[in-house]
């Protein structure tokens, strides 16, 4: 049961208080193309749908949208990463080659790099009923790393 009271006890007696609902900071909305980012971070979470998933976030640099945040989401399959997987693919991006057989995937291989992003935005429309998204609901995220531009390949 969801409740928007959180229960305390003081002096012997048990207090509701209201939690307040605070939005969070909009994303941002940029134009679509190819940017140059550093990646900041790389952290696993779980989705609402109960998925894990891995988040990576950059930050642009060098033009008018310098200091940008954007993240990629990478959805962790269950089992072995294969090469039809996006996180396999964005991890040989990485390492500037593919994977070897057995090879155990570490998200730190992400961070620290220079690399050039592909930018795209949300979904325009709803997935259940067609209906456009309003576009003040529209955001930016990193569809793919096309290349590593500084940082060697492979470091972590």
């Amino acid at each position: 049961m969801l409740s928007s009271f959180k229960e305390s006890q003081q002096n012997g007696h048990l207090k509701k208080h209201k939690k307040e609902i605070i939005a969070e900071e909009p994303l941002v909305q940029i134009p679509p193309g190819e940017y140059e980012a550093v990646c900041k971070k790389a952290v696993f979470k779980y989705s609402f749908g109960g998925d894990k998933r891995l988040f990576i976030e950059f930050v642009i640099i060098g033009n008018e949208y310098d200091g940008t945040k954007l993240f990629m989401v990478c959805t962790r399959p269950p089992g072995k990463l294969r090469i039809r997987h996006k996180l396999y693919n964005q991890w040989a991006i990485a390492l500037g080659r593919k994977p070897h057989k057995g090879e155990r995937f570490n998200r730190t291989i992400f961070e620290k790099k220079m690399y050039l992003i592909s930018v795209r935005d949300t979904r325009k429309k709803y997935s259940r009923n067609g209906r456009s998204m309003p576009e003040y609901l529209q955001y930016s995220m990193v569809d793919e790393i096309v290349e590593v531009i500084a940082g060697a390949p492979g470091d972590a």
